[in-house]
């Protein structure tokens, strides 16, 4: 096999870069090129991943970048929103036409964005925006790009919320990053 899937070749095959070694790299280079653009960083457990890190940035919005353990060509960006009581009641009060218009405009949102996500649905509980990056992409610009876009979508999300609300932009309390 002139491929082997398990190893990446480097400098002629004099060096052996293991699956695991890489996915130790791919970390190390997440977690530096956060730390370089002033998020603060901190690891982050879970069964289905090999490692995993949240990260903060000034706003206080937070993202959590892994490596599934099914998959070590892929790094996962995600953010989420968590809604509390008042907001999914506030929701649950809504006439089912204008419910469905609120979760029809929030998704047409996310996908102009260009990001994917999961969690919309009755009761709205907690919506996560994602972006997947592979090794071969893998370079600092790529991924910072990807890293603002799926906070940026947690960004919207949060103010489609804070419209629904009828609170404006300053609403802090809740809906809560994630």
């Amino acid at each position: 096999m002139w491929y082997n899937t398990s190893a990446i070749e480097i400098g002629g095959g004099a060096f052996m870069v293991t699956g695991s070694q890489q996915s130790q790299q791919n970390q190390r280079k997440v977690q530096g090129w956060l730390m370089d653009e002033g998020w603060q960083v901190g690891e982050h457990h879970e069964d289905t991943l090999l490692w995993a890190l949240t990260a903060g940035d000034q706003g206080g919005r937070k993202i959590t970048v892994g490596q599934p353990r099914d998959r070590a060509d892929m790094i996962i960006i995600q953010a989420g929103v968590h809604t509390d009581d008042g907001i999914r009641r506030k929701i649950a009060g809504m006439g089912k036409q204008e419910r469905n218009q609120f979760y029809f405009d929030l998704q047409y949102a996310l996908l102009q964005m260009g990001v994917e996500y999961a969690g919309i649905g009755d009761p709205f509980e907690r919506l996560v925006a994602l972006q997947r990056i592979y090794s071969e992409a893998l370079n600092r610009d790529v991924f910072i790009q990807r890293a603002i876009l799926v906070r940026n979508a947690q960004v919207m999300i949060f103010l489609k919320i804070a419209a629904l609300m009828n609170e404006g932009v300053e609403m802090t309390q809740s809906p809560v990053w994630v």
